[in-house]
């Protein structure tokens, strides 16, 4: 980032399940993302090849900023809505997001917090 670069590539054949080859298994995507968030002067970080099965909400919840920032050219457009990306997910990962814009719709109509925003 000191150098001029702006973007940060993570990729993987399988990033989505990146640590587990590690002695204890665990998936570490969502912790490798938070140590790299804090790296100054990286506007974007993209990682490839993330599987719908291994997505939960410890990984949305930290490529998500909730809310998205003010200065955000998509907030406030009376002609845009912001939604998840659902190229292929499994019926249960589908029922979550269904689910859970639902109780959002819910709670913002209702004056209150929201869930996620994606």
């Amino acid at each position: 980032a000191a150098n001029g670069v702006k973007e940060l590539i993570v990729v993987a054949q399988d990033t989505s399940r990146y640590g587990t080859d590690l002695p204890g298994h665990q998936r570490l995507l969502p912790e490798l993302l938070r140590q790299l968030c804090k790296i100054d002067g990286f506007a974007w970080i993209r990682v490839h090849y993330v599987y719908p099965d291994e997505i939960d909400d410890e990984l949305i919840d930290v490529m998500a900023q909730e809310p998205p920032e003010e200065n955000n050219p998509l907030v406030g457009l009376e002609n845009c809505c912001i939604t998840p990306h659902i190229a292929f997910i499994p019926i249960e990962a589908r029922r979550t997001v269904i689910e859970t814009c639902a109780e959002n719709l819910k709670s913002f109509i209702e004056g209150g917090r929201l869930n996620r925003l994606v």
